[in-house]
């Protein structure tokens, strides 16, 4: 009798032993990054030469993306966006924050989808090949209407149809890890399969809710509540001329993910990149800017003209989606890691076990 019920005993153990293992490989398969890439501390600057308002509100870092990184669960897609300083949350913002405005571009490697280049507000606009499927417009979250007409974290695909931040489409604050979190249904979004080899840019910009454009405006002047766009002297006409053209580039940070930047981009590349207007013709920013390769003046022409053309006041509103029933989604895989520590507890207690059974069945 004895000899059954350490058998029971023994069973109960290896059992709970191999559920703990089966948990904790499920709980690191939710937290290991498809996509993790670094941006540069205090890069903050824009093109290279913007300053921060200087009411106290406004910490230093607050528009410092500092690392991007996208988090695949069975449900969602997970976008988290993390700031050097968030600066906590003066003004109560509904999502957690108050200062950011968020934007995430993305590009899938689905053929055949409708595709724009236009930015909401930010003054540039993307290169062909970055063009966009769907993006990512994250705001504190004030107001009943979406972006970027409204206020409301939007999700906008190509074609003008929006989604506004609800049950499927979640946005919050990360406050411990100054992070800015986007939780999206996988039913709302393309090509899931392939999320590593998406292109994706992120701008961060400071929110302006009272501004059309949402955006906080850019001043060749310092001041309490503007972008203080000449902190150095040597630019001061040039983004003068940029702002009254309306081609001045609002991003004070930005990251960018492709296999063109595996690893993200150099602060000089971004001061490099949003630097590319030029007042004199018009030409906003084009983000990236065009590779480094021999390209004819007649290409390079028609691009920049294309883009000239666009309308600046960007992304007509056609369709607004509000979903409240349940959304069955297609499960995908996910990347793994094993974790040893967890394993050499595992087989240790299985010699255990062994050792015991044999021990047993030797009496």
């Amino acid at each position: 009798m004895r000899k059954y019920f350490v058998f029971y005993i023994l069973s109960v153990f290896l059992i709970l032993a191999i559920f703990i293992q089966i948990s904790y490989m499920a709980v690191a398969k939710a937290e290991q990054p498809i996509i993790s890439i670094p941006d540069p501390a205090e890069d903050d600057k824009g093109p290279g030469y913007y300053g921060y308002p200087t009411n106290a509100v406004f910490g230093s870092g607050a528009f410092d993306i500092i690392k991007l990184e996208i988090y695949v669960t069975d449900t969602s897609v997970v976008f988290k966006t993390y700031f050097r300083n968030l600066s906590g949350n003066p003004w109560n913002g509904p999502n957690g924050f108050s200062l950011q405005y968020v934007q995430i571009y993305v590009r899938t490697t689905q053929r055949g989808l409708p595709a724009r280049a236009d930015t909401a507000g930010l003054g540039v606009y993307l290169r062909p090949d970055y063009s966009w499927h769907f993006a990512l417009l994250i705001s504190p979250g004030w107001g009943d209407s979406p972006l970027p007409a409204g206020e409301k974290p939007a999700l906008v695909y190509a074609n003008g149809t929006i989604v506004m931040q609800n049950d499927v489409f979640k946005i919050y604050a990360d406050a411990t890890n100054n992070a800015i979190v986007a939780e999206v249904s996988k039913s709302l979004l393309y090509d899931v399969d392939n999320i590593a080899k998406w292109s994706i840019i992120v701008f961060a910009t400071s929110w302006a809710g009272e501004n059309p454009d949402r955006i906080r405006s850019l001043s060749v002047n310092q001041g309490e509540w503007v972008l203080w766009a000449a902190t150095d002297p040597a630019y001061l006409t040039r983004i003068a001329k940029a702002i009254t053209f309306n081609i001045a580039p609002k991003a004070m940070d930005m990251a960018i993910y492709s296999s063109e930047y595996p690893n993200g981009i150099t602060a000089d590349e971004q001061y490099r990149i949003l630097d590319s207007y030029d007042p004199d013709k018009g030409i906003p920013a084009m983000v990236p800017a065009l590779p480094s390769v021999a390209l004819t003046t007649t290409v390079t022409q028609t691009i920049f003209s294309t883009i000239a053309k666009t309308e600046t006041q960007l992304m007509t509103q056609t369709q607004i989606l509000t979903y409240t029933s349940t959304i069955t989604t297609t499960q995908t895989s996910t990347i793994s890691t094993t974790d040893y520590t967890t394993t050499i507890i595992l087989g240790i207690a299985l010699l255990v076990i062994g050792i015991v059974i044999g021990y047993f069945i030797r009496r």
